[in-house]
């Protein structure tokens, strides 16, 4: 089950509808464009960055979230194995000889 949490962070909007320019500056930032040459770009190509940018976050986010999902299931996993108080911890038997599975 996956939860939202909130940061408290929020962008004001100059205009409805519009990319805060926090958000735009970060999509400049990302694509390695000083402040003045991303405002000179032409807005298709603005967009475009942004977009990019939004993805990139998004594929990390997701990147993240596979990870510790995976981590999880196998931690469950792991806690299923113990046989007469044998731990495990890395992958390996706690309390038993580094070659014993």
């Amino acid at each position: 089950m996956t939860q939202a949490v909130r940061s408290g962070i929020s962008f004001a909007e100059r205009i409805p509808g519009a990319v805060p320019e926090y958000l735009e500056r970060e999509a400049a930032r990302f694509g390695l464009y000083t402040w003045r040459d991303w405002m000179m770009l032409p807005l298709v190509e603005r967009v475009a960055g942004v977009a990019h940018y939004r993805m990139h976050n998004l594929i990390e986010l997701h990147e993240g979230e596979a990870m510790n999902a995976h981590i999880e299931q196998q931690s469950r996993r792991a806690g299923n194995r113990q046989v007469g108080g044998a731990g495990f911890m890395g992958g390996r038997p706690v309390g038993g000889p580094v070659g014993a599975r």
